[in-house]
């Protein structure tokens, strides 16, 4: 089995917790865990991407030789600013509401996703899925990596508090952010106490706890 890797940072390797809450990388990577049981993997996660970066990625890339694209989705609000540039991209969206917001994003981006010629696994990375939108023809790991961590957390789509609440101002949402702001603290708390996590990505263990549930869903 070949297989594609494509998502944000949280994909592209391990981190570890360091001084003044930097982070250093970690030891683990997907590529090389799944050369461990004679998988080739080729890795094209690309730092601080969006859904759309990922999509583009994943187009500009021959997949005629794979034979499985594992999509590991980062938060929907990614595609309206820019988070290395803090700038916003232009993109256009149709509500007020910021929920409704990151849905249209993330149904656009799964539509788009089941027109990919080869299977398609869809990963819940620092963003829940929304399984409701996904079609028949895309398979999911159920619980996203935050989940898997902590099963109690009911996850959301966004991932720190600063980042939603310039996209809402930026759109003039009409959302009340209260219950929002409470589910991403909850989440970085979770980040930033366990041991499967840096500290806000996972760690060599939390590498460990996803690439069991890739490997149940791929064999």
């Amino acid at each position: 089995m070949n297989l594609a890797v494509f998502g944000d940072s949280w994909s592209c390797h391990s981190y570890k917790k360091g001084e003044n809450f930097k982070e250093e990388p970690g030891i683990l990577n997907f590529q090389d865990m799944f050369a461990n049981i004679g998988i080739q993997a080729k890795n094209y996660s690309v730092y601080a991407s969006s859904n759309q970066g990922i999509l583009n990625r994943l187009k500009q890339t021959n997949l005629e030789n794979f034979d499985v694209a594992v999509i590991f989705q980062t938060d929907p609000l990614r595609n309206i600013i820019d988070r290395n540039k803090v700038k916003a991209t232009g993109y256009q969206i149709k509500s007020s509401n910021l929920v409704n917001i990151a849905e249209d994003i993330l149904l656009q981006f799964y539509q788009e996703l089941s027109q990919i010629k080869i299977p398609i696994l869809l990963v819940g990375g620092l963003s829940c899925i929304a399984h409701q939108l996904v079609p028949k023809n895309i398979r999911t790991i159920e619980q996203s990596w935050t989940e898997l961590v902590d099963p109690e957390f009911k996850d959301c789509y966004f991932e720190w508090v600063e980042f939603t609440e310039l996209v809402c101002d930026y759109l003039k949402c009409n959302t009340d952010l209260t219950e929002i702001q409470q589910q991403i603290l909850t989440k970085n708390n979770i980040w930033q106490k366990s041991d499967y996590f840096g500290w806000c990505h996972p760690s060599d263990k939390g590498y460990e706890i996803m690439f069991h549930e890739l490997v149940k869903k791929l064999i």
